[in-house]
């Protein structure tokens, strides 16, 4: 994942994880690099791997819910969702 921002104040010399939450703004292209955007405005650009999974909201105590689809055919824009990676 990465900022798309060209502020050079927080530019980011070392890796870690964390999780994200925005709207898709514009769907996997052919690299499977798609955009969300966080409610305060800030833009991210995530791209997928091989080790990418996805997984549908459930109640507590019931089981895993495979979606069914391909990812890349899950990221509309306007959808909402929760994104864990590697900045």
């Amino acid at each position: 994942m990465s900022q798309s921002s060209g502020s050079a104040v927080n530019q980011l010399n070392f890796t870690f994880s964390d999780t994200i939450a925005g709207y898709v703004t514009a769907p996997p292209d052919d690299a499977g690099i798609f955009r969300v955007a966080t409610t305060d405005g800030r833009e991210y650009e995530i791209r997928l791997t091989s080790e990418a999974y996805g997984e549908v909201i459930r109640n507590l105590g019931e089981p895993w819910q495979d979606p069914g689809d391909r990812i890349e055919n899950l990221l509309a824009p306007g959808r909402y969702l929760f994104v864990y990676g590697v900045f």
